[in-house]
């Protein structure tokens, strides 16, 4: 049951590989542009019952989510603080809609994806489960489950980013192995200065919160 109460991002930027991807917009028309838009072009829709912590709604061409979570240093209620994020994920070959307004601070990741960084075990295991651990091209270190990983790891074949409980990443690596997303789980409120310079250099962060969830059933939905 672990490894299934992983990421609702990891899905939704894999979940479309199992869709086919959209034929690429010609350079033209602001008609086309619309069109494209217009259309949707995700058969998977996600309806939150238990979550708390994220929103989904499709667009068409891409979907908005919207997440959230409070950090309490040394287990301290009166001291926590929160961050929200959102994450605009765009179908391959499609336009992303202009970052104004109240997504002026949005991250874009376009899907589906082929090169992905972890830095969590599970988030391994959960890409084995869906057929797509060949995507991996970064991991948090070796102390992953998985032998095959970890000798790619010490062989060099994968980054190693460093865990999420340990430390920020190594953003040196990700700037080598240029993956096109990378699932960041945050451990800690200062973390998000490195998952914001991820994304000023380049480097398609998402902020990963499952954890932030108070029961198993709420954790499950962001698969």
């Amino acid at each position: 049951m672990k490894n299934n109460l992983l990421h609702l991002v990891l899905l939704l930027v894999l979940s479309a590989c199992a869709q086919n991807e959209a034929a690429p917009i010609e350079d033209g028309t602001q008609q086309q542009s619309t069109t494209a838009q217009a259309q949707d072009y995700f058969e998977h829709k996600v309806q939150a019952e238990y979550a708390q912590h994220f929103e989904l709604s499709d667009h068409g061409n891409y979907k908005l989510v919207k997440t959230d979570a409070t950090f309490y240093p040394n287990g301290k209620q009166e001291e926590g603080k929160s961050r929200q994020d959102i994450i605009v994920l765009v179908q391959k070959g499609t336009e992303a809609p202009p970052l104004t307004g109240a997504l002026q601070d949005a991250q874009v990741v376009f899907i589906p994806i082929d090169k992905v960084a972890v830095n969590v075990q599970h988030s391994e295991s959960f890409l084995r489960e869906l057929g797509l651990v060949e995507r991996i091209n970064t991991i948090g270190g070796l102390y992953s489950f998985d032998d095959t990983m970890r000798n790619k790891a010490l062989n060099g074949e994968l980054g190693q980013v460093g865990y999420s409980w340990h430390s920020p990443p190594n953003i040196e690596v990700l700037l080598e192995r240029q993956p096109e997303v990378f699932l960041m789980t945050l451990a800690s409120m200062d973390h998000t200065q490195s998952l914001e310079k991820c994304r000023q250099l380049g480097i398609p962060t998402v902020a990963v919160f499952d954890w932030a969830e108070q029961d198993y059933q709420a954790r499950a939905e962001w698969v």
